[in-house]
């Protein structure tokens, strides 16, 4: 109940401040705040939707001050339409002086200094669903297939899903194509997949269903 942005003691876990993290869209929208990310001790950046249904999302960033934070502008290239242009509803991942995010069908890398985007990846057709930092120190992308008709219901899948990684550089290193039964969800709502890491394993793990209410993982 103390708002949205709450600063703990990290050895205390008592709350040293809270803000009700009030952040608009560029279209003037109230939004969800969903993902966190501290670049610095005075920078932090936040995945949003708005609160309208969902249908955009952007990213945005945050200064961070003593007792204190300041909602800044939504980064320029991550807002538009949810599930195709928009910032992808999951983490993002900061390593190495950079920050990676989704957004639609395209792989972003953020410079925390300018607040900019300095890379876009594209991935034709092929949404973004998770980013991950894998044991190697490459960054994983987990990408839906590609699809005809309706992305809500009876959706027809035209490929497989496909994992792909990166090194720090935006260069790709590897793209593997999963299984034909394992395809992920497109949807409006578009529910993501928990793509998670292993820290000592070369092991992915995700949700492997389209399916809204799926309960089995790979």
């Amino acid at each position: 109940g103390a708002g949205r942005f709450v600063v703990c003691d990290a050895r205390t876990l008592k709350m040293e401040y809270a803000d009700p993290l009030n952040i608009q869209t560029p279209e003037g929208k109230e939004t969800w705040p969903q993902h966190l990310v501290v670049t610095s001790e005075n920078r932090a950046y936040v995945q949003y939707s708005d609160n309208e249904m969902e249908t955009t999302s952007g990213i945005c960033e945050l200064e961070l001050g003593d007792q204190s934070i300041t909602v800044k502008n939504t980064i320029e290239g991550t807002f538009g339409a949810f599930t195709s242009e928009g910032a992808t509803k999951t983490r993002m991942i900061f390593s190495k002086g950079k920050l990676f995010a989704g957004v639609g069908h395209s792989l972003i890398i953020i410079n925390p200094t300018s607040s900019s985007v300095e890379k876009k990846i594209p991935f034709e057709g092929r949404q973004v669903k998770g980013v991950v930092k894998g044991a190697d120190g490459n960054i994983y992308i987990a990408l839906a297939s590609p699809f005809e008709g309706s992305q809500n219901f009876g959706t027809v899948f035209t490929s497989n899903s496909k994992i792909v990684s990166i090194n720090h550089a935006g260069e790709i290193l590897s793209e593997q194509d999963l299984p034909e039964d394992v395809q992920f969800p497109v949807s409006t709502w578009s529910p993501a997949i928990g793509l998670c890491a292993s820290f000592t394993n070369s092991h992915l793990y995700f949700i492997d269903s389209a399916d809204f209410n799926a309960t089995s993982a790979t």
